[in-house]
């Protein structure tokens, strides 16, 4: 038996396990398909790049016509009130951050920065809870292999993050644009790991 290992020693994200996934055979028709009936205004820019000499396939979640959504800010609970900071951000790999002081902007989770705060203009911008990722995953034409697997990754982030907050989990939102990006690679993800297993492992 031959099994494909990722040697993730410093973490990988979705845009590259999806990339990961083309280049050991899985077609891109198969995620184009999958973001296809999730119906939720994205789709994907699958190009070639070339990194210190090596190239690979590179995939960009589109949503709305902004492509690469801030990956370091996916969620926030909602309704919760406070002094603090809103966030303008510019994105590539490096983030730069411009902050100014407000009231009553809404607490934000960002893996990577910690609490910061969000504008009462952004609070109006709900993200989606779990339950509106259950029902977007449920109602896809997708298979059962792969609707299981992305709820149980969204259900292990969500479960972390109310854990690491002291929330309950249903009070987790994942804010939207960042919501749709992940929700794209997530489920972009399972469906690839079901057609490698099927597809393509006996081509290695």
């Amino acid at each position: 038996m031959r099994i494909a290992y990722l040697d993730c020693f410093s973490g990988i994200s979705g845009d590259m396990f999806l990339g990961a996934l083309i280049d050991a055979g899985v077609p891109a028709k198969t995620f184009e398909d999958a973001v296809s009936v999730l119906a939720v205004g994205a789709r994907l820019e699958i190009s070639r790049v070339n990194r210190s000499g090596i190239s690979a396939a590179k995939v960009d979640v589109i949503v709305e016509g902004e492509k690469d959504s801030p990956r370091d800010a996916s969620a926030e609970l909602s309704g919760r009130t406070g002094m603090s900071d809103p966030h303008g951000h510019s994105h590539s790999h490096e983030h730069s951050h411009t902050h100014a002081e407000t009231q009553h902007g809404v607490h934000h989770f960002s893996p990577v920065l910690g609490e910061v705060g969000l504008s009462p203009s952004h609070a109006h911008q709900h993200g989606r809870g779990l339950a509106g990722i259950r029902e977007i995953i449920g109602r896809a034409t997708l298979s059962e292999f792969a609707k299981s697997t992305a709820l149980s990754i969204f259900e292990k982030l969500g479960a972390a993050e109310a854990k690491i907050h002291d929330v309950p989990i249903e009070e987790i939102h994942f804010h939207e644009v960042g919501a749709v990006d992940a929700l794209v690679d997530i489920v972009c993800a399972a469906v690839g790991a079901e057609a490698f297993q099927r597809d393509c492992k006996r081509n290695w």
